[in-house]
């Protein structure tokens, strides 16, 4: 059975006008599809310049931080589980430092990533190097010291790096510089545990207003 065509669509599609219409149409969707095109190419690049931003901003490098040049959450990890298997072995303390900046501003500006990474280098100069400084977060740094003759190395160490701090300008105004400190094995004797007994010990610092440590 033969599909017949009413005459008016055989004469329609057969004319001139149609044929230019068509054409136009055509020209009119490809513009569209290749701006849908460049719009989403343009949208995913942005995103990804947005993810790699708040990534460096908020210091989560596992490998190493791209702005102070220090150790990152991998290394961190690795080095103080590797610390903790040679202190039980030797009966050594060892001690966790965890730093936070207040307020958080180093993130703002170029200024203030080159201000991190100078500080940063200040305390990796500072200390031995069997100490390992690393870049945990935006605002906050994670310290191990290993190989300690006496817990209260640790208190020396932590008042040598709030007054490092405070040549970069924290304790002045608003700034401020809080320290949390917890020791193996006196505070813990997994990693986890140190890092979130340090944390806390930060966070109990930053209540009393001004520069300081706190102990676990």
């Amino acid at each position: 059975m033969k599909l017949m065509l009413p005459i008016w669509v055989v004469l329609l599609v057969s004319s001139p006008a149609f044929a230019n219409s068509y054409q136009h149409l055509s020209w009119w969707l490809v513009l569209l599809l290749s701006a849908t095109v460049v719009l989403l190419a343009l949208g995913l690049w942005r995103i990804g310049q947005q993810r790699r931003r708040l990534l460096r901003l908020m210091g989560l490098s596992h490998s190493a931080d791209a702005i102070t040049g220090l150790s990152g959450r991998a290394i961190l990890d690795d080095r103080l589980s590797q610390a903790i298997g040679r202190h039980q072995r030797q009966q050594q303390h060892l001690a966790v430092l965890s730093i936070r900046l207040l307020p958080l501003s180093l993130r703002e500006s170029h200024r203030h990533d080159a201000n991190a990474a100078e500080l940063a280098g200040a305390w990796r100069r500072s200390l031995r190097r069997s100490d390992t400084v690393a870049r945990w977060h935006s605002n906050e740094f994670v310290v191990l010291l290993e190989q300690l003759q006496q817990p209260d190395a640790a208190f020396a160490v932590a008042n040598n790096l709030i007054a490092i701090a405070e040549t970069y300008g924290f304790g002045n105004g608003k700034q401020r510089v809080h320290i949390g400190i917890a020791l193996f094995p006196n505070h813990g004797v997994e990693g986890v545990e140190l890092l979130r007994q340090a944390q806390a010990s930060s966070r109990q610092a930053e209540l009393r207003g001004c520069n300081g440590y706190a102990i676990a």
